[in-house]
């Protein structure tokens, strides 16, 4: 038996094993298909035409992954795969890259071409409950790219200090992949076709530079920048975020005996709060805490109304008339109509503090430590996720419960508790009085600290029922809040407590003297303070009388954060080649969000944390100037990521169609716009209706011409045209003979898709079984396409279209007849594909 147990535990052990193994090899499988199907398509795309390869210039991404995997959904859209009984899904992104100080560093989508493309096959299966994904990456050349055989060079130097610029960049407005980014000594390098160009010089800290340059074939032109400092000053402000009710006043009684007794709370947001959404069940509940009998009960409310306004106060009071009628109380001289009041303690009984002898309704003669806490539930006591605001006080028999009070408990005078006539009323700030002229709203979470106690009562009680409403000045410090400044010059700082009572103060050192924006996030709540004017060397405080919002009140640089979700900032400067303002004005987009560049040129806009493709011009939306993205700008918790800067060329369109016969329009044409130097510009592919639009183009001459390999024919090869700023020019119409197009199918057996696949051989020409073999004549004679099935059974072969020609098609079939292989074969005739178009359902079945 012993034995026989040893035993079945090995064999328990090695199904364990088993299992791990069996996962592995699957493991090694998938890998392995997916290496293969990426090698597949990378040696697809390399193979086209250079002009083929199209760039990404809105790409998708899969977001199961981090970083997310980018591809490109319309030029090289997702494939779906199945390879050895795993399906697969293939994602292609093409991007335009340039040499950088040594460098492969990528561009925007709509730069001018560099002569370099950048392709990314990424191929992605499940594994289990999780996804994994296999990428290759390669560079491919232009082999017909303009040798770049002019050079410009230089340094860029500190105007008043003449000392060199690191990290500056140089480029040339006109194409962004002409860039150079200068080294420690402030030297740059840039090899570029001959031409006239402006090149603009931008560095952290200075003023960007702008000088045209003209330099001929085989010559180098020395070009040096002296860039201005920015001249800057600093920003100093205060943080604060009210987003909670609190308890602004407690009062246990007015009188010795039989008195009144209230508790005030204050709506410091910027709506209002329903705090009885369930008003049968009282949501959320008074908790009064008397320590001596350890009382601690849910105090059940009548409403004469159950919302606290926003920057308004709420009363309850115990002026209940024993039937269940609030009436008004009078305190400190004023008469006031109380929102609520206890159910079931009839004034002038006590819900706050009992006495400890007989009888209900008696004075507080024997007062003690005791607490209030505004909780949203009815469990008893108030869990910690439930509390909205506490407070609580140390009495004669010993200390408060602290699991009622916010940092330490106040003590009252004379250590005796909540005494007649004593008050605990809230601050409105951190100064040493109390401002009737604002909300008491100070809230640093420490009873002690937060509230003064004062023994005679003296402010009088206040209510959302009679109207009266404050603006707070303070709230809860933030602390550890990022601050930033739209200026692309000055680096985030963050707020920090300090003073006693504490508070949250920043200071934004080096900020670029002009007007902008401030902006402060911590987590999911933030500020934005506009139009804050920063003057060279002196501090500008925030919020003040020319900022929006204002600040508060006169001398309150007090900030607000709100719960918006903003958490980061992508900022720049939008300007001509030349440094000047454009008009209309340019429109920046990122992502769904779009922002009109200002009066100065700048911009920014407020976003989630993530990557974006920034865009100056959408679709040439100012048809007068080119537009430009940056691709992959992140946006990080609370930062401005400064500097996404657009130089725009003006520029036009070119317009133009693609046919296969002078009337019906050829689709999935590329076109290509080359500038006078020969270098590309622009590349489109053809629309459904055989159009192209051809956009982004710089005013001047180009030549317009179809990208075809070596069998296909334009008539004409090529047109001349002038694009002019703000004009749409044609092109003409190009006729495209040889075109290609597809044959689609499937093919089964018995019903079921072929997995081992089959060969599918089309031709203009009959096809014999088994298929010519290569010879003199079958090289002169007509073409052969081939191909393989997939193993779904599916199929897919490029064709020569025409207009005349019928194909025949021939799917080779290899199965076992008993043990000797046979080759099975079936023949569809007659079958047209016209260029550009595909002829599907071409099936085969045995």
């Amino acid at each position: 038996m012993v034995t026989i147990m040893v035993l079945g535990i090995g064999i328990i052990a090695s199904f364990g094993a088993f299992g791990g193994i069996q996962k592995a090899i699957q493991y090694s499988k998938a890998r392995t298909l997916s290496s293969n199907l990426a090698h597949e398509k990378m040696q697809i795309v390399m193979q086209k035409p250079y002009y083929e390869i199209l760039v990404t210039t809105n790409p998708a991404y899969d977001t199961r992954f981090t970083p997310y995997l980018p591809y490109d959904p319309g030029y090289f859209p997702p494939e779906t795969l199945l390879e050895g009984s795993i399906r697969f899904t293939r994602l292609t992104y093409i991007q335009v890259v340039q040499e950088n100080s040594g460098v492969i560093q990528v561009l925007p989508p709509g730069s001018g071409d560099t002569g370099m493309r950048q392709v990314t096959v990424s191929v992605v299966w499940q594994n289990g409950s999780d996804y994994r994904f296999h990428s290759l990456q390669n560079v491919i050349n232009n082999p017909n790219t303009i040798m770049s055989n002019a050079v410009i060079k230089g340094r860029v130097s500190d105007t008043l200090t003449t000392a060199g610029v690191p990290s500056a960049l140089v480029d040339a407005a006109e194409n962004v992949g002409w860039r150079d980014t200068s080294n420690a000594s402030g030297d740059y390098t840039i090899n570029l076709a001959p031409g006239t160009f402006n090149f603009v010089a931008t560095a952290q800290g200075y003023y960007p530079k702008t000088v045209m340059v003209s330099i001929a074939p085989n010559t180098t032109v020395t070009q040096d920048f002296s860039l201005t400092p920015i001249s800057t000053g600093t920003i100093q402000g205060n943080a604060w975020v009210n987003n909670h009710l609190v308890i602004s006043q407690v009062v246990a009684s007015t009188g010795t005996s039989g008195g009144l007794e209230f508790i005030e709370l204050y709506n410091p947001t910027t709506s209002a709060w329903n705090i009885a959404s369930n008003v049968a069940a009282n949501e959320p509940a008074v908790w009064p805490v008397v320590k001596n009998v350890d009382d601690v009960i849910a105090r059940h409310l009548v409403f004469v109304s159950s919302y606290v306004k926003s920057n308004a106060y709420y009363l309850i009071a115990n002026t209940n008339d024993g039937s269940n009628n609030c009436t008004t109380l009078t305190a400190g001289g004023t008469v006031v109509q109380p929102d609520a009041c206890w159910r079931y303690v009839n004034y002038p009984n006590h819900a706050i503090q009992k006495p400890l002898g007989s009888g209900g309704g008696g004075g507080i003669s024997t007062p003690d430590a005791g607490g209030i806490c505004l909780a949203n539930s009815n469990s008893t006591p108030p869990s910690s996720a439930g509390k909205i605001d506490c407070i609580a006080w140390n009495g004669g028999s010993g200390f408060a419960d602290f699991n009622y009070a916010e940092g330490t408990a106040i003590s009252p005078t004379g250590a005796t508790g909540l005494i007649a006539g004593e008050q605990f009323i809230r601050r409105t700030d951190t100064g040493t009085v109390i401002n009737l002229a604002h909300g008491n709203a100070y809230d640093s979470g420490n009873n002690l600290v937060d509230l003064f106690d004062q023994t005679t009562f003296s402010d009088p009680p206040r209510a959302t029922a009679s109207g009266t409403a404050r603006t707070p000045i303070a709230g809860t410090p933030v602390a550890g809040a990022i601050v930033s400044v739209n200026d692309n010059t000055s680096s985030p700082s963050s707020t920090t407590l300090t003073g006693n009572p504490p508070y949250a103060s920043f200071t934004v050192p080096g900020v670029a003297t002009g007007t902008w924006s401030v902006f402060i996030d911590s987590g999911t709540s933030s500020a934005t303070i506009d139009n804050v004017v920063v003057t060279s060397n002196a501090i500008t405080r925030i919020p003040n009388t020319v900022t929006t919002p204002t600040w508060p009140d006169n001398g309150v640089y007090s900030s607000f954060l709100s719960n918006n979700n903003l958490v980061g900032t992508i900022s720049g400067r939008v300007t001509n080649v030349t440094g000047g303002i454009i008009s209309p004005a340019i429109v920046v987009t990122i992502g769904g969000a779009s922002a009109t560049v200002g009066a100065s040129g700048n911009f920014s806009i407020r976003l989630p944390t993530g990557t974006y493709n920034v865009v100056a011009n959408a679709s040439c939306a100012n048809s007068s100037y080119e537009s430009q993205t940056q691709t992959n700008v992140n946006v990080t918790l609370g930062d401005v990521t400064a500097n996404i800067n657009f130089f725009l060329a003006q520029g036009g369109k070119i317009s133009g169609w693609i046919t296969r016969d002078g009337t019906n329009p050829l689709p999935a044409v590329s076109v290509v716009a080359l500038d006078s130097n020969g270098q590309a510009q622009a590349t489109e592919v053809s629309g459904s209706n055989g159009q192209f639009l051809l956009l982004n183009l710089t005013t001047g001459t180009y030549t317009v011409q179809p990208v075809l390999d070596t069998k296909e024919m334009s008539s004409p090869v090529s047109n001349s045209v002038t694009v002019a700023a703000g004009t749409t020019v044609s092109a003409g119409t190009f006729t495209i003979v040889g075109a290609m197009g597809s044959i689609t199918g499937s093919v089964t057996a018995l019903g079921k898709p072929i997995q081992s696949g089959t060969l599918i051989v089309a031709s203009t020409s009959a096809i014999t079984v088994p298929p010519a073999t290569l010879n003199a004549a079958t090289l002169m004679g007509a073409a052969y396409y081939g191909g393989s099935s997939n193993e779904d059974g599916t199929y897919s072969l490029d064709v020569r279209g025409s207009t005349t020609s019928v194909y025949t098609v021939t799917a080779f079939y290899m199965r076992l007849n008993g043990q000797i292989p046979a080759i099975s074969s079936g023949t569809r005739t007659n079958i047209t594909v016209n260029a550009g178009l595909t002829t599907s359902g071409v099936n085969f079945s045995w």
